[in-house]
């Protein structure tokens, strides 16, 4: 499922998804599943967890310390 993990960017945000509409159940857990949080440390407020924040960090720092034309 972690295959069909998909993002679409805009000049000022970046959505994230899975391309599996069931995705949303292990994401959120059901009555008969416990959540098997994927992407989201809590899917309630929508946070990333720790080492994922700091992935997404780092990856918005390099894009910002590279100079145009180098």
């Amino acid at each position: 499922m972690l295959g069909g993990l998909n993002y679409q960017a805009g000049s000022a945000s970046v959505t994230v998804g899975f391309a599996h509409p069931y995705a949303t159940f292990h994401e959120y857990g059901t009555k008969r599943m416990a959540r098997r949080g994927m992407l989201m440390a809590n899917p309630d407020n929508g946070t990333l967890g720790h080492d994922d924040q700091a992935e997404v960090l780092k990856i918005i720092n390099h894009w910002l310390s590279v100079t145009p034309g180098s």
